[in-house]
């Protein structure tokens, strides 16, 4: 963290003076002045450089305090609370899905539905025989054939959400799937609860929002400058334009007049 504060110490430095000086010494940064730059910015250059290094700072603390809350965590692995809570979410999770495709299977079956499907089906194959025909194809019955595709689809999806919802079957499961999800939830807010009371990964939680602040500004900073120095290259092509533009002009009236005498 230490070297962090001062890579980013030195890029703000150099981005403030950059600033404060204005348009001249974002042109001066290239060898050569305007209109004869033989590279980058390396003022640039370097902002990034340690952009980069800020950012693998706030990677690796991010990477330290996962190891710190797998040890917490591994504390309340080893409770059987735990271990059963998993396994009934797990259990729970299992049983739902069997009882939504229970019921899926059972509709699909039903009459309505049934013709719900050959409708959107038969709705697909004349939508891909028009679009077949390019700008032969009649707009209209396309537009029909797009109409009943999305008619059906409705139908179907209402048929299936209404399924769903009236079997008892599925209901049930839900509310089994709930509760486990309850009880896993309440077991991590304890590991939560006993991270927040870790010095260790406090601590570490404050270095990585001080790290996180810092690439922040960073980049901040950088966007700046460079809005800085495309303003200057603006500017300097506008005043470029304007002296040739003068020079043409007056050069032309002497000429002109030189043939008059």
């Amino acid at each position: 963290m230490k070297s962090l504060k001062l890579a980013l110490g030195a890029f703000l430095a150099a981005g403030t003076a950059a600033v404060v000086a204005g348009p001249s010494l974002a042109l001066a940064q290239y060898p050569g002045g305007y209109g004869q730059a033989t590279g980058p910015n390396p003022q640039l250059i370097e902002a990034r450089r340690q952009i980069d290094a800020a950012q693998k700072e706030v990677n690796k603390i991010r990477a330290d305090m996962q190891k710190l809350k797998l040890r917490i965590q591994a504390k309340y692995e080893t409770k059987d609370e735990w271990e059963t809570a998993k396994k009934e979410l797990k259990s729970a999770e299992t049983g739902y899905d069997a009882a939504r495709k229970r019921a899926r299977a059972r509709l699909v079956n039903t009459a309505a539905y049934k013709a719900a499907k050959e409708k959107q089906t038969k709705a697909d194959q004349q939508v891909a025989a028009l679009q077949e025909q390019g700008d032969k194809a009649d707009p209209k019955a396309l537009e029909v054939a797009q109409q009943s595709r999305i008619d059906a689809g409705l139908v179907i999806r209402k048929l299936e959400t209404e399924a769903m919802a009236n079997d008892t079957k599925v209901a049930e499961a839900d509310d089994k799937l709930k509760d486990a999800k309850k009880a896993w939830e309440a077991l991590q807010d304890e590991v939560k609860q006993a991270m927040e009371q870790d010095p260790e990964y406090q601590a570490a939680q404050q270095s990585l929002d001080q790290a996180q602040a810092n690439v922040t500004q960073m980049r901040t900073q950088l966007q700046q400058q460079q809005a800085q120095e495309a303003a200057a290259r603006r500017a300097q092509a506008e005043s470029e334009r304007q002296s040739r533009q003068s020079r043409s002009g007056g050069g032309g009236r002497g000429r002109s007049g030189g043939r008059g005498y």
